[in-house]
């Protein structure tokens, strides 16, 4: 490792600690800098590894000749293609098959050690729960003959890194699952430095771009052993092993400290709370007061405490102590001030946007963190006039959750606005509750029910039917809020409305600041991770005049074989050139944004214009039921000319993916092509960044990381354009471009 690698890992471990993922990233960016030899200095004395597979050869031969092993079937070579980047001297580019052998399979038939994939701890990559069992009870998948040394990796949902060293002798001896790869390094070899090859990004996407099936992924034998590896002299593999070794343990210390701090934070935080809700003299709520004041900065950088602030100011507010107030508190339950609780709904299922009517989908982004529905989760429904009559809301009609398998959004309520011009309907999930008087206000009442004390009350009245926890209307109608006068309610809501206000800010304060950090922290590994490009493909100078007619080309290639799709339109024109660059890998030099309907890049408007001023297409305004517009296209006769440059612009193996992938999407609609091209995006850009991202990763950062409108799609919707997106095998390779926030969000 030269010395500015020593200097910019020791500013990765200050960033790092810093950043919300940042130690995992640093992990991950170790084992990167080791496979590619950065990690320690090479030393020209050592034996290249050229030597060593004359040796490896040798010993294979003998072990063959012995009957020990199975004469191995040949490999090919490396070709330069696959080498995904150069190696040091000394080191040289071999498939996992090369570097290993197992050990066969048998029957048991008699008492055994059986190593299952659950015995394998894969945070600390140890075996940890083998178990002892008769040959009689031994499941059919024990089968894999296991020897001291052997690296044992998982195949089946290998994103879950179950891969582990048998690091001693077992008394009975040891079979493992049928679901393994067994590898026992020729001499030579390290089994240490194997095993952390196999955990390293470098392998991990790998096995994500081979691996096939959906529910449970899985890479086959062949292809595992058909993996590259970087081998490197022996003696450097150990000086790997021992660094590597030293830097987790740093990156476990900083986990350590990390986790004292947050708990420390969330431990005083909660005193401080606990001693404002329970304050009984003013000198108190002022010493309160004045202690979060004094460490505001400190307590409120983790998400954690801002959530428990806005639990304690509407505990604070139903207990009479945000806006004094010396009239009598009436306690009266909910059922005594409606009008109306109606807990059916409209249960018909969307349909496409030629309806008339919207509904309005129950999700985790309905209630938003200030209990007013989101009323952009829109999806349209096919209804008579009498379930119209029946189920539209009205404006200051209060929503509450009926079930859902989280306990946090049963019986959660939401206030809804209204639309002005549309008419909404409430779905079955949803009970509507309607208030009688003037004499209450509907904000206060919905703040008063998601109080503490009525949450309490509430979760206490709920029942679990297979899978899904309940609650209805009828139970809600008991509980009591506190009402004091229409007067007092209204300055207690705009007391609330002001400190949630403080709330927004200091989560988006903390959005910001952790971004921020990844933001840096991001370019300082993909700065230091990245070995030297290959040179890029040369395309003969007489076809390509600039950027702007490549571009023009390729989005003139677009519009001829989807212009006439039935969703097609702008926002999916714009998705689809994203995943020609970052997928197919044309290039356009695009800059997509994440923005509501992202990635998109502003380009496509240009392109727009172009397209009209000569004549190659023409670009109509339709209005869709729901008032939105929709930008459309209609091929014109000198669109071919462009499109007869684009075919001349690809390489064939590039017209064919692009040609596939517009096949794919020709049928999906808008919704569907943009929560295709985020997931990509999302996935992309974890690759880009040295990440193998878990499904659950690339859910998380979608609905929470890009834009508001994206928590419409549930993690069960996303998991399922996910498996699809692997089924047709669209896999991201991590290609440029990054996605970038949109500039009007940065602050």
């Amino acid at each position: 490792m030269n010395k500015h690698t020593a200097e910019l890992l020791e500013q990765h471990f200050d960033t790092a600690f810093a950043a919300p993922d940042g130690i995992k990233k640093l992990r991950e960016l170790i084992l990167t800098l080791a496979m590619q030899g950065k990690l320690v200095p090479q030393d020209p004395s050592d034996q290249p590894a050229s030597e060593l597979l004359k040796e490896i050869e040798a010993e294979k031969q003998r072990l063959v000749k012995a009957g020990k092993i199975r004469k191995p079937k040949p490999l090919p070579p490396v070709s330069e293609e696959e080498k995904p980047y150069a190696l040091p001297q000394g080191w040289e580019w071999v498939r996992l098959r090369n570097i290993c052998h197992d050990w066969g399979q048998k029957v048991p038939d008699s008492h055994f050690t059986y190593i299952d994939v659950s015995a394998i701890d894969n945070k600390s990559g140890r075996i940890s729960e083998a178990q002892s069992i008769s040959a009689s009870d031994a499941p059919s998948r024990a089968r894999k003959i296991v020897r001291p040394g052997d690296v044992i990796y998982s195949t089946v949902r290998p994103y879950l890194l179950n891969v582990a060293i048998v690091d001693r002798e077992y008394d009975p001896a040891p079979i493992a699952s049928t679901a393994f790869a067994v590898l026992h390094p020729y001499n030579g070899i390290s089994n240490s430095f194997v095993f952390r090859y196999l955990r390293s990004p470098i392998f991990i996407s790998y096995v994500e771009q081979t691996q096939k099936g959906v529910a449970y992924p899985a890479i086959n034998d062949g292809d595992f052993f058909s993996g590259l590896f970087p081998l490197a002299p022996l003696a450097e593999q150990h000086r790997i092993v021992t660094k590597i070794d030293e830097l987790m343990a740093r990156c476990d210390e900083l986990e350590k400290l990390r986790a004292t701090q947050q708990e420390q934070r969330l431990t005083v935080h909660a005193a401080a709370i606990k001693q404002l809700l329970n304050i009984t003299e003013p000198d108190q709520h002022q010493r309160a007061q004045a202690f979060l004041a004094e460490h505001f900065g400190e307590l409120y950088t983790v998400k954690e405490n801002v959530a428990e602030l806005r639990k304690a100011i509407l505990q604070l507010a139903v207990m009479g102590k945000l806006v004094p107030n010396p009239e009598p508190v009436k306690s009266m339950t909910l059922g005594s001030i409606l009008s109306e609780a109606s807990i059916n709904g409209v249960s018909k299922g969307p349909v496409d946007d030629t309806s008339k009517t919207e509904i309005l989908r129950i999700s985790a982004g309905t209630s938003r963190s200030d209990f007013y529905v989101d009323e952009s989760d829109i999806k349209y429904v096919n209804l008579t006039e009498n379930e119209i009559e029946k189920f539209k809301l009205q404006a200051n009609d209060l929503l509450a959750c009926r079930f859902n398998g989280n306990l946090h959004y049963v019986g959660r309520f939401s206030l809804y606005r209204g639309i002005s011009g549309r008419t909404q309907v409430n779905p079955d999930k949803l009970i509507r509750f309607r208030i009688n008087s003037t004499e209450f206000s509907p904000r206060y009442v919905c703040y008063a029910m998601n109080s503490k004390a009525s949450r309490d009350v509430i979760e206490s009245m709920c029942a679990t039917t297979a899978g899904n926890i309940g609650l209805s209307a009828g139970r809600l109608k008991k509980v009591s809020i506190p009402v004091p006068s229409l007067e007092k309610q209204e300055k207690i809501v705009r007391k609330i409305e002001d400190l949630m206000g403080l709330c927004d800010s200091l989560d988006q304060n903390i959005e910001t600041s952790n971004s921020k950090r990844n933001e840096i922290l991001n370019a300082l590994i993909h700065a230091q991770s990245h070995a030297k490009a290959k040179p890029p493909i040369v395309r003969p100078s007489a076809t390509i005049t600039n950027l702007a007619d490549y571009r023009a080309a390729i989005g003139c290639y677009t519009l001829d074989k989807l212009a006439n799709a039935k969703y097609f339109g702008r926002t999916a024109a714009a998705k689809v050139l994203y995943l020609a660059q970052a997928y197919v890998g044309l290039e356009l030099n695009l800059q997509p944004e994440r923005e509501a309907a992202g990635p998109y890049d502003p380009w496509i408007r240009e392109f727009e214009n172009q397209g009209q001023d000569n004549g190659w297409f023409e670009v109509n305004d339709r209005e869709l039921v729901s008032g939105k517009i929709k930008k459309e296209y209609r091929c014109l006769p000198d669109l071919s000319v462009w499109v007869s440059k684009a075919i001349d612009l690809m390489q064939p193996g590039q017209k064919a993916e692009f040609d596939r992938l517009i096949h794919a999407l020709a049928d999906k609609t808008t919704e569907e092509v943009e929560i295709i091209a985020t997931l990509f995006a999302v996935w992309n850009d974890f690759l880009i960044d040295g990440t193998q991202p878990t499904d659950e990763q690339i859910t998380t950062d979608l609905r929470e990381n890009w834009h508001q409108r994206k928590a419409r799609f549930t993690p069960a919707k996303l998991g399922q354009w996910l498996g699809w997106l692997r089924t047709e095998n669209f896999v991201p390779r991590g290609l440029l471009p990054r996605t970038v926030q949109q500039s009007s969000l940065v602050f």
